[in-house]
């Protein structure tokens, strides 16, 4: 019982690092995309203030090869949480197996060190052998970025990833790929806990995910009966951040593009009801 009651305190002392590895990886994806929106609009103001059409060239092919490069370092950043939640994963089973008195060795004993290790290798193995599809079109902060270049460079047409083919032999169809990237879209302006659009949008400093102004305060609120430290879980699917009040600052930018998009629907809504009448 002592040696694993001993497990548990390590284990715990353990998986409290990864928490700073997560928030600083966070926080790297955040910068990366600002600098990629810092950029467009640089580009765009150079455009309108120079009428040399050769300059413009050579800065708008400048200006992709550094995007082209923020978005290698997006996707290292992906690459790198998925590593992080494979190793709290694997340290978490192992220490449910330790203080329940199991052997990892499967009775032959076994070094702790190598068999996380082993474990490790080979979920990084498996998430090599995805395409770029599956590893980055389904992840909340790389779609996030792709949506908001798209944004800075067509703010009037409906953002899509496009479709990429899959690597390693895993075929993606291209439209079924558009289809997620649009609902990503409409999803991204609503609020996780009310499913409607976002309104007054405070956005985390922690994860950048976004919430309805009372929605969230409420539910920070409310998990004060059972987190007394003032922080709430994110709402968001698949988060594992917390966020408190001092987290959240307002986007007016985010505002208004979900008040656009909801127009937009609204009168698609009304065009269709149009046509039927």
């Amino acid at each position: 019982m002592a040696a694993a009651a001993a497990y548990g305190t390590k284990f715990d002392v353990l998986l409290g690092h990864f928490d700073v590895c997560k928030q600083n990886n966070a926080n790297g994806i955040v910068h990366s995309t600002d600098v990629a929106v810092d950029l467009e609009n640089a580009l765009a103001a150079l455009n309108q203030a120079d009428d040399n059409a050769a300059a413009g060239e050579d800065e708008a092919a400048a200006e992709e090869g550094f995007t082209a490069l923020l978005e290698s370092s997006v996707k290292g950043y992906v690459d790198l949480n998925h590593d992080i939640d494979c190793q709290l994963e694997i340290l978490r089973s192992m220490r449910q197996a330790l203080t329940a008195g199991q052997d990892l060795g499967g009775g032959g004993g076994v070094d702790l060190v190598t068999y996380f290790e082993t474990q490790f290798a080979a979920a990084k193995e498996q998430w090599a052998a995805r395409s770029d599809v599956h590893k980055y079109h389904k992840d909340t902060a790389y779609v996030e970025f792709k949506q908001k270049l798209w944004e800075e460079r067509h703010p009037n047409r409906p953002f899509t990833l496009g479709g990429e083919q899959g690597l390693a032999g895993d075929e993606v169809d291209a439209d079924d790929d558009d289809d997620f990237a649009i609902v990503s879209q409409v999803e991204s302006y609503k609020c996780p806990l009310t499913q409607l659009f976002l309104e007054d949008p405070l956005t985390s400093k922690v994860c950048n995910h976004s919430y309805s102004s009372d929605a969230i305060k409420h539910h920070i609120k409310e998990s004060l009966r059972t987190q007394p430290h003032g922080r709430a879980e994110c709402p968001v699917a698949g988060c594992k951040h917390y966020v408190s009040l001092t987290d959240l600052k307002p986007n007016k930018k985010l505002k208004k593009q979900a008040d656009r998009q909801r127009a937009q629907i609204e009168a698609e809504g009304d065009d269709d009801y149009a046509v039927v009448n």
